[in-house]
This record gives structure tokens, sequence and C-alpha cells, in this order.
């Protein structure tokens, strides 16, 4: 039996998304509840993956790798092997050959719709951001009842743990040192302004730039159809729980109605976000909200708001012109001068983030996107991180490269910022990234092993070696 040949012939890939990277499947650290009974599938699938990966690789890569990645048995093999044909018969009026983004989208939304929970799970194993993906864009569009279908009601659960878990991380790391830093902030201002008669007055934070009243209507109409949403929430958060899926249904019909009017009328999109949407998702999350519950209600939002990041390019948003807009930059600024740093950095890698997306560029044009947006920034880290964490949430990577090969930290170490070689490493390090290969001094060597205090004590315990 040669396993390798019959994982070829299964046409796995066939499954996966277009530009399929195997190699992530070693960094995702999903968040989701490890209790779930389908957790062995899933990981199971990865194991898998990452064994026939690791099988075409050459004899002194097998042998490092398997200081850090466990082999699989024959049987688990055959089992995804089993799964694989399953689920390509089931879809075989949808996959295509050659293989096509169209193709698979369709068999991932069919599975999604009318598959076992397994399968969905399955799925899920091979490519959990694009399952996911789909997942919300096909509620988005109405076209699934999240309660009529188990997978969907498994995606809807996952998806849950996963914000939970990322938002939580984000606000118990960062809003007291946040805090804390703005608190010094205002101290020096203040003996700044004590010492020296001769500063100016503030001029008082940004402000959102005066436009046409037309614009101005937009903006209010988004507010406003929102807000009447989450009215019954603000008042009584045990109408939440009861609430939030229909209201999550609601957000993203109040958001597509908007952009498809907009679209019909003018037929440019790029304008519509910068100028309407930024401005009125800011009025909706900060400006009409006491800045005492800033952050609780936004966090509740963003629960609500799904992905359709991939419905609005479609319609002709281009990410890139966004990106190359002064205005766009701007807006965030004026988010930044009016809330705490904590709200700012969730406004813009957890809200923004939903509607731009890099998927339909080359690596390439992700990475000049990306140098664009941060190599204007010389000396702001709160500015570049959001940059760059922004650029990653919707698709950007700091491992790709280029038609030259090299990558967006290649381009970036040239100029010896030491602000971004610093912010870059803390990001990395945050997203499990091993950098080991641009900054030796701050990261392990891949298989490197380093045993915790617990490591120690539990292979005291089982008498055990690491």
């Amino acid at each position: 039996m040669n396993i390798i040949s019959e994982m070829k012939d299964s046409g796995w890939q066939n499954l996966a998304p277009v530009n399929y990277n195997m190699d992530k499947i070693l960094k995702i650290q999903s968040k989701y509840n490890k209790e779930n009974s389908l957790m062995d599938l899933i990981q199971e699938t990865r194991d898998v993956i990452i064994a026939f990966n690791l099988g075409m690789e050459s004899k002194e890569a097998r042998k490092e790798a398997l200081n850090i990645i466990k082999p699989v048995t024959y049987k688990q093999a055959k089992n995804f092997i089993d799964n694989v044909d399953r689920i390509i018969n089931k879809n075989i009026d949808y996959l295509t050959f050659p293989k096509t983004s169209a193709g698979i989208q369709k068999a991932y939304e069919n599975t999604i719709k009318n598959g076992s929970i397994e399968d969905v799970a399955f799925l899920f194993g091979m490519d959990e951001n694009y399952t996911i993906s789909i997942y919300h864009s096909m509620l988005l569009k109405k076209e699934i009842d999240g309660k009529k279908s188990m997978g969907a009601s498994f995606l809807q659960e996952i998806t849950d743990k996963m914000f939970e878990q990322k938002i939580d991380k984000k606000i118990e790391k960062n809003s007291e040192i946040d805090r804390q830093n703005l608190n010094d902030k205002k101290e020096t201002i203040s003996q700044d302004n004590t010492n020296n008669t001769q500063v100016k007055k503030s001029e008082g934070p940004a402000v959102f730039f005066k436009k046409d009243p037309a614009i101005h209507k937009e903006i209010d109409k988004i507010v406003e159809d929102i807000e009447s949403i989450l009215k019954p929430i603000r008042e009584d958060f045990n109408s939440y729980q009861k609430n939030k899926d229909f209201a999550s249904f609601q957000i993203g019909k109040v958001i597509d109605s908007a952009t498809r009017k907009y679209n019909f009328e003018h037929g440019e999109l790029n304008s519509w976000f910068t100028d309407i949407l930024l401005e009125s998702q800011y009025n909706i999350l900060y400006k009409n909200v006491e800045d005492s519950t800033n952050t609780f209600f936004s966090r509740l939002y963003l629960e609500m708001i799904v992905d359709c990041s991939s419905e609005l390019t479609e319609l002709g948003l281009d990410t890139q012109t966004v990106f190359e807009d002064k205005k766009f930059w701007y807006g965030l600024k004026v988010v930044r001068e009016n809330v705490a740093p904590v709200d700012y950095k969730i406004f813009t890698n957890c809200l923004v983030s939903n509607f731009l997306t890099l998927k339909t560029y080359s690596d390439s044009e992700k990475i000049d996107i990306g140098m664009n947006a941060m190599s204007m920034v010389i000396k702001d880290e709160l500015n570049f991180k959001s940059r760059l964490n922004l650029w990653l949430d919707i698709g950007g990577g700091l491992t790709l490269e280029d038609s030259k090969g090299q990558t967006i930290i290649d381009k970036l170490k040239i100029k010896n910022n030491p602000m971004w070689n610093k912010s870059i490493v803390e990001i990395a390090k945050e997203r499990d990234i091993n950098l080991h290969k641009f900054y030796p001094k701050d990261f392990n060597r891949p298989g490197d092993f380093i045993p915790t205090k617990e490591d120690i004590i539990n292979s005291r315990k089982n008498n055990v070696p690491f």
C-alpha cells in the first residue's frame, strides 16, 4: 500500500480552496470549544494534511519536522480518503475541472446547507477561515437558516467561541496598558503646558470632514436604522441573547440595502465606504453612547456584525483604492483621537476588517498594498500596528512572497526602523507566527522546544521524557 499515491489519487486537493497553502494549517489555533464531539475529526483532518505535506519533503526535513509533528496511522489516512470520496461524490455537480473558485464555493455552500455535520467539520478542518467566510456570506445573502441546518449551527457555535476569545484577549491584554498610557500622556501634556507658557492651545481632536447634506442624510439613515435595532439591547441587556441572531440579520440587511442603493445611484462604492459607512459606524459605536459603555456596546455590536467583505467586493468596493485614499486613514485618525486606545483598536482591527478583503489580489499586489499603507508611518507605533494588523486581518501575510521572492518584512527591514521591527516581532508573537528567519534573536528555530514549568511537572508525574 502506497499511502502517498492513494492520497494523491483521492483528489482531496480538489476540495481545497484555490491557492490553498498547506503550510498555514500548521499555524491554525482555533478558539472554539475543545470539548466539542467533532474535535477529533477536525484535528485528524489537519494531522493527515500535515503528514501528507511532510511526506513530500526531503528526508532531512522529515526528520527535523518529526520532532514537533506526530505521524498519523494508515487507518487515519484511509478515513481521510474515504471522507474526501464521500464529499466529492455529493458535490460532483458543483466541482469543476480544472478547479475553479466558483466550483469550490458552490461545493462548500451545498455541504454547509445540505451535508452532514461531519462533512462540515471535515471541511472546517481543511480550511477553517474559508469555511467560516462561506458561512458568513450565506448568512448575509439569507441563503441559510442556522436553526434548520446542523452544519450551520455548528459553524455558528464555533464563530461565537472564536470571536469571544479574540475580543477578550485584545481587551484583557490592552485595556489596562492603554488606559495607563493615556493617563501618562495626559499627565505629560499637562506638565508641558505648566512649564511652557508658549505652548499653543490644543485645537481639539480631529473631526470628520464637512460633507454634502445628501451624504450626511445617507449617514444618518444607516445610523437611525441600526440604532432602532440596537435600542432594545441597550435598554435591556437580557434581550440581547434572545434577539442576537435576528439583530445580526437585520444589521446585515441595513448595510446591504445601503450599499446596493448607493451602487445603483452612483456606481462607485469606494467613496461610499470612506465618506458614509466609516462615519456611520463611528457614530453608532461612540458618538451616541456614553463613554463608560463604549467598549461594552462595541463588543456586542461586533458580535452581531457579519463579514460582508466578499459581497462588497463583488459590488465594486476596491480595497487597494480604499487603502490609497487619504480620507480613509484620516477617518481612522478621527476615531483614534476621540476614543480610548482600546476602542480604536477594536474599531480598526475588528470592525473595519468585516468590510475589506485582499483575497482577489496576488501575493505581490497584497505586499504592495501593505507597503503603501505602512511605509508612511515612521514613528507612530499604535498607528503602524493598527495598519499592519488590519492588513493581516483582511488577507495579508508576513511570510507572503512577491514575484521576486521578497516578503513585506524584507522590504520593511531595509529601512532599518527600530519601531517597525519591534512592532512586527510583537504582532508575530501574538499571532503565533515564527519569524526566526528574519529575527533569529527573538524567535526559536522551528523545532526547538523549551519546556515550561508545567511540562516539567507533568513529565515527572508521568515518568516520561518530553
